[in-house]
């Protein structure tokens, strides 16, 4: 047998110990004056750099020799082309900015023009479709624009795909540019056509859950109503007003009365949808449990109205009652997209309902950490089926919390895709085969 020494355990060893570059890349990046910051952070435009510089080549220039004043001379004109120039191009151009499309889906593509008119006759070079675009902070660029040739109007088109629900743009649009020295950044403001308006994203859910029945009558127990629509349940006598197409001639030709055929009345799912988005219920979360907790209430809403299900969503104060038309689901999802990232102010005594709000069915959805915050104060479990995101905290985080009591009716994960768990839970939960 020929011993071999464990290769992996010796790479371990040697990889776990710092390297002499890597220590001193922490040591170069690591602030110690973070205090000094606000003074010194104005160092990192190129344009004071040049400033200082000129101002030492003329100092030198008095001091040592007036040659300097060459230098000082020369970094002068690099300043004054650097400020000018950007800001004489920006003064000559006039930019609009439109929409094919005025509502998408998250990941869906909103065709985009963008119009550029330029009244100088030299061109303008280094263009950018800058802030409104990469996230809340509006601060992301979107389209560069490489040169727009004088005395001409461009048309730019382009797909937009946004990566989130939301109201594009974010911030008012500029286009700005920095050529040809990057020190100074000249832009002016866009003209937006009109908004883009994007949905959250939804799956498709093929079930019901358990149907409850609109305005219930007493005595009667059986599942079969009767109606004018579906199957034949069996015949009555004629009552003033019926139509004469539900009239069973034979039968009435046998008994000498007129005789009418009874039909049944289709069963409605009616649900209500309370939606908890308050700031507490995400504190200490990132940004995807608040993103999954929307698309899970739209994607319940859209797929219920879609199975013509009678739906009313509550959000904080309001209420959206979603009929038979797609006015009342385009309302909610409208909403939905306009949800500040940081949730919605908390409106006290809105997700404590007791029972059933008129024999509807109520749905909760929440996350984990309010369920634990319910359990923590002292209160009692809603009377909604809940549905729960889990989000993605640290396990200290978590082993911190009570334990929620709470049972659950389904649970989702936020950092995973809807799509791949919810509807099978979905279908699942409305005890679907």
């Amino acid at each position: 047998m020929v011993y071999m020494p464990d290769k992996t355990v010796a790479a371990g060893r040697i990889a776990s110990q710092p390297s002499l570059l890597t220590c001193s890349a922490a040591a170069l990046h690591y602030d110690f004056c973070p205090w000094a910051n606000r003074w010194v952070y104005w160092l990192k435009n190129p344009l004071w750099c040049l400033v200082l510089a000129m101002a030492c080549a003329v100092i030198c220039g008095f001091c040592v020799s007036s040659r300097v004043f060459l230098i000082a001379a020369a970094l002068g004109a690099v300043l004054l082309i650097g400020i000018v120039w950007p800001w004489l191009s920006m003064r000559g151009i006039h930019c609009e900015l439109s929409f094919a499309l005025h509502r998408i889906r998250e990941g869906e593509a909103a065709p985009a023009v963008l119009r550029v008119r330029n009244r100088y006759p030299w061109p303008a070079w280094g263009l950018v479709l800058d802030r409104g675009w990469g996230g809340h902070d509006g601060e992301s660029g979107q389209l560069a624009l490489a040169r727009v040739p004088g005395w001409t109007s461009s048309v730019f088109n382009w797909e937009f795909v946004p990566s989130r629900r939301g109201v594009y743009p974010f911030a008012p649009p500029e286009l700005a540019t920095r050529f040809p020295f990057g020190l100074f950044r000249a832009a002016l403001r866009v003209a937006v056509d009109r908004e883009l308006i994007v949905w959250p994203r939804t799956v498709s859910l093929q079930s019901l859950p358990d149907a409850v029945e609109i305005d219930p009558r007493e005595e009667r127990f059986s599942e079969r109503h009767v109606g004018d629509a579906g199957e034949i349940l069996g015949t009555r006598n004629f009552r003033q007003g019926d139509s004469l197409r539900r009239i069973h001639w034979p039968q009435s030709a046998r008994h000498l009365r007129l005789i009418v055929c009874e039909r049944q009345a289709p069963a409605t799912c009616a649900v209500t949808l309370t939606v908890n988005l308050e700031p507490c219920a995400f504190a200490g979360c990132d940004g995807a449990c608040l993103e999954q907790v929307i698309r899970v209430a739209a994607s319940v809403c859209e797929s219920l109205h879609r199975q013509h299900a009678d739906v009313e969503c509550r959000i904080g104060p309001d209420v959206f009652r979603i009929g038979r038309s797609a006015a009342g689901l385009q309302r909610l999802m409208d909403f939905l997209a306009r949800v500040p990232y940081a949730g919605l102010p908390r409106v006290a005594g809105l997700l404590t309902a007791t029972g059933r709000i008129r024999s509807r069915l109520a749905i909760l959805v929440t996350t984990d950490l309010a369920a634990a915050t319910r359990h923590r104060d002292h209160l009692v479990c809603p009377s909604q089926r809940l549905i729960v995101v889990r989000s993605e905290r640290p396990p200290a985080a978590r082993s911190a919390e009570p334990i929620a009591v709470c049972q659950s009716w389904i649970e989702v994960d936020s950092a995973v895709d809807l799509a791949s768990e919810f509807p099978e839970r979905w279908r699942r939960a409305c005890r679907v085969a």
